[in-house]
């Protein structure tokens, strides 16, 4: 598992900013600065494995110039929570 701040870099590295992820993902804007921050964590596998895949995912959009614009508060889902 990649460290917070080594998810950190990679977001900066694939020109990534947390709001991207956060549409991807489907959680808040503070969620991403949480992990990135090491104040939450992944509490399964499955969990970090879909955070990683909505960065790339994220790196796709933005390529194809696909990328939803990011609302806050309309992102959020099961993702934000410590479960």
């Amino acid at each position: 598992m990649l460290s917070s701040m080594q998810l950190k870099m990679l977001r900066i590295k694939l020109d990534l900013v947390q709001t991207d992820i956060a549409t991807v993902y489907k959680c808040s804007k503070q969620y991403v600065s949480n992990i990135e921050n090491g104040i939450e964590k992944f509490y399964t596998n499955e969990k970090y494995k879909n955070y990683i895949n909505a960065i790339y995912k994220a790196k796709m959009l933005k390529e194809k110039g696909q990328l939803p614009k990011y609302e806050e508060g309309k992102n959020i889902k099961l993702n934000s929570t410590k479960k």
